[in-house]
């Protein structure tokens, strides 16, 4: 069978959302960005760190998410359907995640708006992003999902059938990686997709096809499932029909193909352990697993430039603006994956152990984000503090730090400042810096001049309580041979004084990277873990640098 012109990339407008019910809300913060990308309005209520009751949502959280959902909804020009998809498309997933997460607030009318967003596109009554508005053809299913199509209309697929088996080549082609991608997670451990009482024909996950592209969406998976307790939410998923070359450029056709596959169906993985987890966590894991699966299409490449390995001044767990941050985010799991490489089938063990700790099956743990990761990294001997500063100081040398980092030229993280001390310049004093939890700045101190095997180079750092996530390490990159790493040890204050020889005979330079790597949480609602305001926020850290001469 010839490969069909499927075009696929990394936007992946997902959405997480389950038809939030009871008196209970999914407790999502509100989302970040534009209408047109993740949404902007008011945060929802904080959501507790594991288990207990979410607080209901509001009427006016729920209006608020049914407008912005019904701008997405809304018909767009060729031309800013491609300007969208060219960014990496309009961003469904969390606009709909919060229409199902407050949609138990509405009423009447509002409430049909709202649960019509959500159905299936066979359902007729349907008015979310992909509606068949013809009879869909008969479903073509593995033992593990079963893939809906039409002959007719926008929607319809090329009908090219080259091995002549009835079906579609695309259709065909979605079937296989789909159902490879199924296997390659539960074969890793994972929980597949939930069954859905038999909705589309049968318990099967369901991928529905058609023209999502014209509203500059690449694919979504979402939920149906009627009001339960728990958070564990069976889902369906829709792709585009044919995503010719024209509407998406970039990759190959199958390559785009594979790589949202393996996006968007870990979204229907999550759901299985959390419909209402943290939205930079889902998109995160997901951006990581496509290089986990389809190595050699390194699609998630593209989101480095704005992430936090090029932006270390922003947070970890941002979701939302600037552009399609949380995407990038995908690299610190790349990075703890390659240190801590346990595996299952062919998938590193680490990321799974984070979706059964944040697990919100009835009686599970359901632990937001930053503690589920905190307990998975336990597991294996460490703590998520210290590798973020670890990872800070390593993002400075990302080609070598990553197993993909020469070849596929990952971005390095910027500095913050470069301290050159020299005879008439002996001492240089970094201006106080505030910084925000999960972010860091690096600084280099370079020698000009010195070259007695005596002279040596004192750092002051002046931060917050270590309590408080203040952390700090320190890079030597020597005049001969690789760079090594050390963290420096502070004193509860956040304070420290070490000295380091400061030859030019023996070292090139240092950079000392200075980290918030806070992760407690707030007591109000926010934009961050567990949609709460963080703790630690806008600490000062100051860092002064003197070379001298030692007796």
């Amino acid at each position: 069978m010839t490969s069909p012109s499927i075009r696929i990339r990394g936007g992946r407008a997902t959405v997480a959302a389950a038809t939030a019910a009871m008196a209970l809300s999914l407790g999502l913060p509100a989302l970040a960005g534009s209408a047109d990308a993740a949404g902007a309005g008011e945060a929802g209520a904080p959501r507790p760190v594991a288990g207990s009751a979410r607080p209901a949502p509001t009427v006016a959280e729920a209006r608020a998410a049914l407008a912005r959902a019904e701008r997405l909804v809304r018909p767009v020009s060729a031309r800013a359907a491609a300007a969208a998809l060219a960014r990496g498309g309009r961003n469904a997933t969390m606009v709909l995640r919060q229409v199902a997460a407050t949609r138990s607030a509405l009423e009447g009318e509002e409430r049909e708006r709202a649960d019509a967003l959500l159905r299936r596109p066979t359902s007729a009554n349907g008015d979310g992003f992909l509606t068949y508005t013809t009879a869909e053809a008969t479903p073509v299913c593995s033992d593990v999902v079963c893939i809906h199509y039409v002959t007719s209309t926008e929607d319809a697929v090329d009908p090219t059938d080259t091995d002549n088996n009835e079906v579609p080549d695309y259709v065909d082609s979605a079937l296989s990686t789909f159902s490879d991608v199924h296997r390659t997670y539960t074969d890793a451990g994972y929980r597949p997709s939930l069954p859905d009482d038999g909705l589309g024909g049968s318990d099967l996950i369901d991928v529905y096809l058609g023209n999502t592209g014209s509203g500059g969406v690449y694919g979504y998976c979402t939920t149906d499932e009627p009001d339960r307790s728990g958070f564990d939410r069976w889902a369906y998923c829709a792709v585009d029909n044919d995503f010719s070359s024209d509407e998406f450029p970039s990759n190959t056709p199958l390559g785009n193909l594979q790589v949202t596959a393996a996006h968007e169906y870990f979204h229907a993985v999550q759901y299985a352990y959390d419909v209402a987890e943290d939205s930079w966590l889902l998109e995160a894991t997901a951006a990581w697993v496509e290089d986990e699966v389809y190595d050699d299409v390194n699609d998630n490449r593209q989101y480095l430039e704005n992430s936090i390995l090029a932006k270390p001044e922003l947070q970890l767990d941002r979701f939302g603006e600037p552009g399609v941050f949380h995407y990038g985010q995908w690299i610190f799991f790349r990075y703890l994956t390659e240190k801590y490489t346990a595996r299952t089938g062919t998938l590193p063990d680490l990321v799974r152990r984070i979706f059964e700790e944040g697990s919100g099956r009835v009686g599970e743990s359901n632990a937001c984000s930053l503690p589920a990761i905190q307990t998975a990294l336990g597991e294996v001997g460490t703590d998520l503090p210290t590798q973020f500063a670890l990872f800070s100081a390593a993002a400075r040398r990302p080609t070598a730090t990553f197993a993909e980092g020469a070849a596929l030229s990952y971005p390095a993280a910027p500095l913050a400042g470069n301290a050159i001390l020299s005879a008439r310049t002996p001492k240089r004093v970094v201006p106080t810096r505030r910084m925000n939890h999960l972010t860091s700045a690096t600084y280099r101190i370079t020698p000009q001049g010195f070259t007695n095997a005596k002279d040596r180079v004192r750092l002051t750092i002046n931060m917050q309580p270590t309590a408080r996530g203040s952390r700090a390490v320190l890079t030597t990159y020597p005049k001969v041979g690789t760079p090594t790493v050390r963290a420096l040890s502070l004193n509860a204050a956040g304070d420290a004084s070490p000295n380091f020889p400061f030859s030019l005979k023996s070292v090139r330079y240092y950079e000392v990277t200075l980290v918030n790597a806070s992760t407690r949480l707030g007591s109000s609602s926010g934009d961050f873990s567990c949609g709460r305001t963080m703790a630690d926020d806008g600490l000062s850290a100051a860092l002064t640098v003197q070379a001298y001469r030692a007796r």
